[in-house]
């Protein structure tokens, strides 16, 4: 705890929006809360506190890596190297402990859970914020969980990412010119 504030874990999972009708018009939603559930999803939050929910943080940890090449071509427009940058992973590694007894493990490893059922689409987001550490728009990147057996602690190891990348679909197109050319009726073409 930093400064009193518990750490929190906030798990998400939007929901489809509905088909539009046949006609084509979309249809209203009722509510603000509708539109919240469909668009943004109802966050879970779980707090991560020893006394209120067994669930607390033992450590962290972050690692950032970037590609980075250097090509030895010259820029003409520049008149220098030019040099290309791509971001590899951005992440924090969380280590926490958790009594065996605590309700809301259950629901912690229920979200995991649900998460890899939602892999494919990365219909889901994870929010971690402890202090200086802030993740608001995270993936899973990985999840383990170690059980003693001199105690009643489980020991979990959560792997966020926070470079959450909108997949691209390329598609490339065949353009023919149209022939505009005809064929003789009667004739032959050749």
């Amino acid at each position: 705890m930093l400064g009193g504030i518990d750490p929190i874990l906030i798990f998400t999972f939007p929901k489809a929006p509905p088909p539009p009708p046949a006609g084509g018009v979309p249809v209203a939603t009722k509510s603000a809360f509708d539109w919240l559930a469909q668009n943004v999803g109802i966050p879970i939050p779980i707090y991560l506190s020893e006394r209120g929910t067994g669930i607390y943080v033992e450590s962290e940890s972050g690692a950032l890596a970037i590609d980075t090449v250097a090509e030895k071509k010259y820029d003409e427009t520049s008149k220098a190297n030019v040099t290309y940058q791509r971001a590899i992973q951005n992440d924090v590694t969380v280590n926490l402990f958790a009594k065996r007894d605590s309700i809301l493990l259950s629901v912690l490893l229920a979200m995991t859970d649900i998460i890899f059922q939602k892999i494919i689409g990365t219909n889901y987001n994870v929010a971690y914020i402890n202090g200086p550490t802030v993740i608001l728009n995270g993936l899973l990147q990985g999840f383990s969980r170690n059980t003693g057996l001199d105690d009643n602690l489980i020991r979990l190891s959560l792997h966020l990412s926070k470079a959450k990348e909108q997949s691209k679909l390329v598609t490339s197109t065949l353009n023919i010119a149209k022939n505009t050319g005809s064929i003789p009726v009667g004739g032959s073409a050749l």
